[in-house]
């Protein structure tokens, strides 16, 4: 487990070197126009808890409407509290910093997934890093809220194993409504590719 975080901490220390993020450099990772977008958004996060503003309705939303349905879409990972730590000016680098955790928390995830299926640490390794830096991840990388789906996916399929060779629910249950709640949208996908899976392994079983 230490030496998949050391791997991946040294690609991400690497990646965002040679980009010039902040705080090597003025840029990050947040593209031209998802920053205002992205940005306002986390900064309402915060002040959902600091001044008091309501996640079912906003009149700072053009002419006013309602905030949940954005809340549930974009704002809903736990991961956002991490912007709790930051004043409004140091989004950028928060977002930034969210995205290496989950980036990492990805790793760990599939890492749990392979060490139930093999022993071959190695190999085991190097398939974690491949799946948390993954042409998904550096692609659509910027739409955090779409990466707790790629955190959850293998405690879901891990919850199924449980299930059928098992009879253990709880799993399963668990790690499917959170990624449910942290983004229907791909929490829709999620649950289809559980019911694809679900069916190969019975057809195999």
């Amino acid at each position: 487990m230490l030496q998949l975080l050391c791997c991946l901490f040294l690609c991400l220390f690497g990646i965002l070197v040679y980009l010039k993020v902040y705080p090597f450099g003025d840029g990050t990772y947040i593209p031209v126009d998802a920053f205002p977008q992205y940005s306002s958004y986390l900064s309402y996060f915060k002040e959902i808890f600091f001044e008091g503003n309501s996640i079912f309705y906003s009149l700072g939303k053009s002419i006013g409407g309602e905030m949940y349905g954005l809340f549930a879409y974009y704002l809903a990972s736990p991961f956002n509290l991490i912007t709790l730590f930051f004043s409004k000016d140091k989004i950028a680098l928060a977002f930034d910093i969210i995205l290496i955790i989950k980036t990492s928390a990805t790793s760990l995830s599939f890492f749990y997934f392979l060490n139930k299926k093999s022993r071959i640490k190695i190999s085991n390794l190097i398939f974690a890093l491949a799946y948390s830096l993954s042409a998904y991840s550096i692609t659509y990388g910027f739409n955090i809220m779409w990466l707790d789906a790629l955190i959850l996916l293998p405690l879901v399929i891990t919850g199924i194993d449980r299930l059928i060779s098992e009879d253990k629910i709880m799993l399963y249950i668990i790690s499917l409504s959170i990624t449910l709640i942290t983004n229907y949208y791909m929490g829709f996908m999620v649950c289809v590719f559980a019911l694809m899976y679900f069916m190969y392994k019975l057809i195999i079983r």
